[in-house]
């Protein structure tokens, strides 16, 4: 018996000011944002999470993507409207590592649980001195959910004023791991260590989007090193110049 393979996922070209955009990205990706929406809910319905204390994340979340990004908040309200989601749903997806975790660490000061079956992505970067053909390589793996082949979408950016961006993502969030037209990349790996948690910070999602709106990779990098973060995050940023 074959098992069928799970369709590629989508290219979804995007431009237009961000609640438009977003609005546009919605309407592309609605059967696999609801998808996502939906796995994500059981599970942090198993995790017991009640939906006053997820209200109670996301409301304290929403006012940290507002400073972090003024557009970030208009996109996902796009993103809601065109795939007839609620936006507290779009900002589940965004901030999903975040969620997954405070909701097994409800109280602050309480020990995060071992997982017991660790996942955990791997990046390589490529010099160019080493590479076959002298070009800086800069690939991941993504050791994730199994159901989220089928919540997958790659998102090409038009933008008039920052660089244009290809990112692989989750349908309905921002970005995860991709590069710009200023040849900046990125990718990231999941870690932990015990100062996680102690504050709720700028979702790692969203980090790396800002990121690919850079045109400089100071800036890029900039982003990275001074963006409170929630929880430990491995972020590679690489330039295609060979940095």
């Amino acid at each position: 018996m074959t098992t069928a393979l799970p369709a590629p996922p989508p290219l979804i070209e995007l431009s237009g000011p961000p609640e438009r955009r977003g609005q546009i990205y919605g309407e592309a990706a609605r059967e696999r944002i609801a998808a996502g929406i939906a796995h994500y809910s059981e599970q942090l319905g198993r995790s017991g999470l009640s939906a006053a204390n997820k209200r109670a994340i996301i409301e304290e979340i929403i006012p940290k993507l507002d400073a972090f990004d003024a557009g970030y908040v208009p996109e996902m309200k796009g993103i809601a409207a065109g795939s007839n989601q609620p936006l507290e749903d779009i900002v589940l997806l965004n901030a999903r590592t975040e969620m997954l975790k405070l909701a097994h660490r409800p109280s602050a000061g309480a020990a995060t649980p071992k997982d017991p079956d660790p996942d955990g992505c791997t990046s390589v970067i490529i010099m160019p001195s080493a590479s076959a053909d002298g070009r800086l390589v800069h690939a991941q793996n993504w050791d994730w959910k199994v159901e989220c082949a089928e919540t997958a979408v790659v998102l090409k950016i038009h933008n008039d004023d920052g660089p244009d961006i290809l990112a692989f993502t989750e349908a309905g969030q921002l970005a995860r791991c991709g590069m710009n037209s200023a040849g900046i990349a990125i990718t990231a790996n999941y870690l932990e260590c015990e100062r996680d948690y102690r504050q709720l910070g700028v979702p790692l999602a969203v980090i790396r989007r800002k990121v690919l709106q850079q045109q400089m990779l100071a800036l890029a990098m900039h982003t990275v090193y001074c963006t409170p973060k929630s929880a430990a995050n491995n972020m590679i940023v690489s330039q295609a110049g060979g940095i």
